[in-house]
């Protein structure tokens, strides 16, 4: 609970190897107005690049789809309330 914890406060978690030998990733989620999680996206990178493409921006790069997802769906739901 505590790493969860961390991981909200970032915005994002990153493993290497957690998923598959050779293989880092970052993984951001994304929460309704209600403050639930209802998407995620996951980068997964080669081990050895990961440092220097995370340090180029990864996590700009990813955040912003995840923002544009969250206003969309924010919308939708919007539109389906009654009245």
């Amino acid at each position: 609970m505590r790493e969860l914890g961390i991981f909200r406060e970032r915005g994002f978690a990153a493993n290497s190897e957690g998923t598959g030998g050779g293989v880092s990733a970052l993984g951001m989620a994304d929460s309704d107005a209600a403050g639930q999680v209802f998407c995620g996206i996951r980068v997964a990178i080669p081990k050895i690049g990961f440092r220097q493409v995370f340090d180029a921006g990864l996590f700009g790069d990813a955040a912003r789809p995840v923002k544009r997802l969250e206003g969309i769906l924010r919308e939708v739901d919007e539109d389906s309330k009654p009245g």
